[in-house]
């Protein structure tokens, strides 16, 4: 019941979620945060990993993408060859994530939706 109810809250919302993105997104001069919010990822962005082995981290916001500098530096000495993602949620976050030394690509975490999108 509880699943049902969380699913059927997240696909009310989506029209409200996705003004208020749209809007943000555009005023901000941001337009691709938008579509990587809702899962897709520029082509362009994504051959920065092609045929890599990719370690993905996820930092909310500030303070964790902060903390997890430390933990980048580690992995980029463990693991050169393989390249780091860190994904975020919040637009200051992901500016913090896009200065840190050794990380390839910053990305918007994207939100889970209960919807049939293709591939899924």
């Amino acid at each position: 019941m509880i699943i049902f109810l969380y699913n059927l809250l997240a696909v009310i919302s989506i029209p409200f979620v996705v003004s208020y993105h749209l809007y943000r997104s555009i005023s901000r001069g941001r337009k691709t945060a938008f579509i990587e919010r809702f899962g897709f990822i520029p082509a362009s962005e994504l051959k920065t990993l092609a045929g890599s082995e990719v370690i993905w981290l996820h930092a909310v916001s500030v303070g964790e993408t902060i903390a997890a500098v430390p933990l980048v530096k580690a992995l980029r000495q463990r693991y050169p060859r393989k390249k780091i993602v860190v994904s975020n949620v919040t637009e200051t976050g992901r500016e913090v994530a896009e200065k840190i030394a050794g990380v390839d690509l910053c990305i918007y975490f994207p939100f889970d939706y209960p919807l049939p999108w293709p591939g899924r």
